[in-house]
């Protein structure tokens, strides 16, 4: 059972039930609802029976018949027993109900059909009664509707990989928490609720934790970070965290999502302690990384990029602090303090569009170079190679970016300050573009005419010889034409111009035409 029922408080015949949708709904079962009137103070509340459950607002509007000014009404949702009420939503959907009655001018006069004491006026009960009957017709699936949303926020909530939190940003008492959580904290989410967060916390971590969420709900946009939190165990989990603020109706929540990332954790430090096993057993490789790393910081200088490469093949060598860097390109030198030309020394030259990089390394006279310090050499100077020949091919990229901006802009400037009149319009007319020359002809302001149609712009005869110019198009050929335009004072100017065909691959027609006044 679903129905709506509206209560009035008669003057002479006490409480009664004054309207009722659907009229199938039984007057015997209802007989409850009005004397709830006598029971309670103006507001929400809900009451429950044996056989049904409903959400009730008692409010009043102005009378000049009734005792203190005031009529008393009560507007009630009735559902069955078992069925779930959505009480915000059901509060908001009655209390929009009672300010439409409340809007109705001399609405009292629609309860007075009973007696004579008082003028009763018809009209006003079918008012009523179509505030009523539309609120009935709409409440329900405003209902449904709200209950599926709820039900698939419940299931994404509950299925969530990432363990959630709610809390209530005022009390900061736990509101719910999802299966995920519960899973990593070892806890069910009916004993947290109404408890402090601080539960999930070391006590030297709650303060700063706590000041980060509050930062974050803030901010709205901040990076998560990384803490740990305590389990039913007492055992440390290391997580990461984010946190937003949440608004629902009056209620103000904070939304906590976080991850255990103890697997993580594990796995980073496995690989730091491998990374240092790696750098500690072959430095080499570590140079050639950092060559190649240089190829993502496009913005450094040669200069920049060959200071550090002397440093990189530096460290690279069995004995960094005895090796001396020179490297050579377009006539340019850079060198290590301890290069010293003359001693044992070892080259590498490679050629990068007609110019020769050279990389040397220098050691003392007593110390001999291995046969793998040779290698390391060319291999650095083979991805130096890249990295500039890319960083050319960037540098080139730009250079021809700006050369189309200053064409596209050189022939913009042409367009606007020829003496002739000039127009672009796509395939159904639209104008594309309109010239000074143009604007200053017809009389208008550029924002009166682009991505307008330029149909507008002919007087009528001329609207099906451009239509017919349009269809014809795909000719691709130069075409001339007289037209009759209008210009914005109504006055006929009439034209000769020539058309050019255009293929525009830019726009989604493909097509465009370009039209000059011919003086």
């Amino acid at each position: 059972m679903n129905g709506l029922v509206l209560s009035y408080f008669d003057n002479i015949l006490g409480p009664r039930v004054f309207l009722k949708a659907p009229e199938s709904i039984s007057n015997s079962d209802l007989e409850i609802l009005p004397s709830l009137m006598d029971l309670n103070e103006n507001g929400f509340f809900v009451h429950i029976t044996d056989k049904f459950k409903s959400v009730n607002l008692i409010f009043n509007i102005f009378s000049e018949y009734a005792r203190g000014k005031k009529e008393i009404l009560l507007i009630s949702i009735v559902t069955d027993i078992n069925n779930e009420i959505n009480l915000k939503l059901s509060r908001e959907l009655l209390e929009a109900f009672a300010k439409q009655i409340k809007n109705v001018k001399e609405g009292y006069k629609a309860f007075h059909s009973n007696t004579s004491r008082h003028e009763f006026d018809a009209e006003k009960l079918q008012e009523i009664k179509q505030i009523f009957y539309t609120f009935y017709n709409s409440f329900e699936p405003s209902l449904n509707a709200l209950k599926e949303a709820e039900l698939r926020y419940k299931t994404l909530f509950d299925r969530a990989r990432d363990a959630i939190i709610i809390i209530n940003y005022k009390t900061e008492q736990v509101i719910d928490m999802n299966h995920e959580a519960e899973k990593i904290l070892g806890l069910n989410r009916y004993e947290v609720r109404g408890l402090k967060p601080s539960i999930f916390h070391f006590e030297d971590d709650y303060e700063e934790i706590k000041k980060n969420i509050i930062d974050m709900a803030r901010r709205g946009d901040a990076p998560p970070l990384e803490s740990r939190i305590k389990n039913s165990r007492g055992e440390s989990i290391p997580v990461e965290y984010n946190a937003s603020r949440v608004k629902i109706g009056e209620e103000r929540l904070v939304q906590v999502i976080f991850r255990d990332i103890t697997e993580r954790k594990l796995a980073e430090r496995e690989m730091k302690k491998k990374e240092r096993e790696l750098f500690d057993e072959n430095k080499k490789l570590s140079a050639l990384y950092g060559i190649s790393k240089l190829a993502e910081n496009m913005h450094l200088s040669l200069p920049e990029i060959f200071e550090i490469t002397l440093k990189l093949v530096q460290g690279a060598f069995n004995s960094p602090e005895q090796a001396g860097i020179k490297l050579k390109f377009k006539g340019n030198e850079y060198k290590t303090h301890n290069f010293i030309e003359g001693q044992e020394l070892i080259t590498s030259s490679i050629k990068i569009n007609g110019d020769f990089l050279e990389l040397q390394a220098s050691y003392p006279l007593n110390k001999k170079f291995t046969d793998e310090e040779n290698y390391i050499l060319y291999d650095i100077s083979n991805r130096l190679k890249q990295i500039l020949i890319i960083r050319e091919i960037a540098l080139e990229r730009e250079r021809t970016k700006k050369k189309i901006l200053d064409i596209k802009k050189q022939y913009h400037m042409i367009l606007e300050n020829t003496s002739d009149g000039i127009w672009i319009v796509d395939t159904k007319g639209m104008v594309i573009f309109m010239n000074s020359t143009m604007l200053n002809i017809l009389g208008y302001e550029k924002k009166d005419v682009i991505k307008k149609s330029f149909f507008n712009l002919l007087k009528d005869g001329n609207k099906k010889h451009l239509q017919n110019v349009l269809n014809n198009w795909t000719k691709k050929t130069k075409n001339q034409y007289d037209f009759l335009l209008k210009s914005k004072e109504g006055n006929t100017i009439p034209v000769h111009v020539e058309s050019y065909f255009i293929p525009d691959k830019s726009r989604e027609n493909d097509n465009i035409m370009v039209f000059f006044l011919k003086k």
